[in-house]
């Protein structure tokens, strides 16, 4: 099981660095929407990657390490001023409007178990 798991590809979920937040949302695409996850793990799961292969070419994914300092407070101003460590992982579905201001939403509060 593990080998599966492992071999779900890792490229279709963009790692993006907290600098580069806002160029990625900015970014012209197809999609209308792009996925992103704020997470303390350096490294994204084998669910999120699968769901990624699910919506590929339709919805960018990405996923951001807030291990760092500085990394949640940039995430503050760009996707979520409510985000603390406390609350992480996050999961945020952003929309662009006709005007290209993202529009943000946390698509959901995850709890690790």
């Amino acid at each position: 099981m593990d080998f599966a798991l492992d071999a779900l590809p890792s490229e279709v979920v963009r790692k993006v660095d907290a600098a580069d937040l806002s160029s990625f949302l900015d970014k012209e695409s197809s999609a209308n929407a792009k996925l992103v996850l704020v997470t303390p793990i350096g490294k994204t799961s084998p669910m999120y990657r699968s769901l990624s292969l699910d919506y590929y070419g339709r919805i960018p994914f990405a996923f951001v390490y807030a291990g760092k300092d500085g990394v949640v407070e940039t995430v503050q101003k760009v996707l979520d001023p409510e985000l603390t460590k406390d609350k992480l992982p996050g999961l945020y579905f952003v929309t662009t409007q006709i005007t290209k201001q993202p529009h943000t939403k946390p698509a959901a509060t995850l709890k690790n178990t």
